[in-house]
């Protein structure tokens, strides 16, 4: 399972999207109410009232879900990154007291090389344990009592985890082993604290871009409701007045419009066209990935790492593929990789995310 995926799970975007679905089915029910009627302005302005009241009503319960969401997912995209470091980059403290501990409990003429290693620079314990290698000339007993002591030593700071550099097995290990933070912890945590005004303004972008869907969903009934006052208007002139036939007759093509996917909230660069639901879904999806990015970014800044790599998933579309596992610089300061250029996520929907490199320079 890879990190979007739990993170789509944790926040429960079906919650939201329940909310958006009874708002849409309100707004249809009052723009088809609207339009059984010979339909005029006062009527339409009655029907938009109604709508706009819909839409209200159904705010608190999308500044909830957000204000749960998104510092969840921030919080989401600590824990991973707190995971990765802890998990493929040793402190140097770490590296010390788990050669300590090995000392203690091998042989004594291994013991006595082991005592001339450095834990500088020691990144993971595959490089700790290529240090004592070379300690003990490579002897292959000796690197078995090693391995064996250097296991038991990782399993105190990762019990049974199993590091890879593939993202889906990070991702199905951090939901195992992942620390706990928690956003309310970000609010009283000193070494949190600075992400809280991140948090805020993720909150404050995500909540202004369902604003802008809500107000596409009134403009889209208006849209509707205009079209029906036209072709009864229509109507009117052909067969000189509206009747119920004609009202009839206008309220199915305008459902037929309607169709089954809803209002039309956005029309996109592409001259595609979002319904209320497939928008939000984009939305909600879209926002929790940024703000764990934008979290991954923050706490690898905190930890001094600056090197980071984009994941890679089965199906990724054509804007995607060519970022895929590639390894790039935050500050644009290193001279092997060059600076991240691109902006996660990549599209509306995309599921990659930024895994650190602690292991690179």
């Amino acid at each position: 399972m890879k990190l979007g995926d739990l993170i789509y799970k944790d926040t429960n975007i079906q919650t939201l999207l329940d909310v958006i679905q009874k708002v849409d089915d309100k707004t249809r029910a009052e723009v088809l109410k609207a339009i059984s009627t010979r339909l005029t302005q006062a009527g339409k302005e009655t029907a938009l009232n109604n709508i706009k009241q819909i839409v209200q009503s159904a705010d608190p319960a999308i500044k909830e879900w957000l204000s749960k969401a998104i510092p969840q997912s921030y919080v989401e995209g600590i824990n991973f990154t707190d995971y990765e470091f802890n998990s493929i980059r040793m402190r140097e403290s770490v590296a010390q007291d788990a050669l300590n501990n090995i000392i203690k409990k091998v042989d004594k003429d291994i013991a006595k090389k082991l005592r001339n290693v450095s834990t500088r620079n020691v990144y993971d314990w595959g490089d700790l344990t290529e240090k004592m290698s070379k300690a003990v000339g490579g002897d292959s007993v000796a690197m078995g009592e090693i391995r064996f002591q250097v296991l038991k030593e990782w399993e105190k700071y990762t019990p049974g985890a199993s590091i890879s550099a593939d993202s889906n097995q990070i991702g199905k290990e951090y939901e195992r082993y992942k620390l706990r933070i928690s956003p309310d912890e970000i609010k009283i945590a000193r070494d949190l604290s600075a992400h809280a005004d991140t948090i805020n303004a993720l909150l404050s972008n995500s909540y202004l871009d369902f604003a802008n869907g809500m107000n596409g969903l009134v403009r889209g009934a208006e849209q509707k409701l205009n079209e029906a006052m036209k072709q009864q208007i229509r109507a009117k002139i052909l067969a000189k007045e509206v009747t119920g036939q004609s009202i009839d007759k206008v309220k199915r093509e305008i459902t037929k419009l309607l169709g089954d996917q809803g209002f039309s909230v956005l029309t996109d660069r592409g001259g595609h066209t979002w319904t209320l639901r497939r928008y939000s879904e984009m939305l909600a999806r879209t926002h929790v990935i940024k703000a764990s990015n934008e979290a991954l970014i923050n706490r690898a800044g905190q930890f001094g790492v600056d090197i980071v790599q984009i994941s890679t998933h089965s199906g990724a579309c054509s804007l995607c593929t060519p970022y895929e596992g590639k390894i790039y610089s935050l500050s644009g300061t290193s001279e092997t990789y060059p600076s991240l250029s691109v902006s996660l996520p990549i599209h509306p929907n995309c599921r990659h995310v930024l895994l650190m490199r602690p292991d690179l320079l």
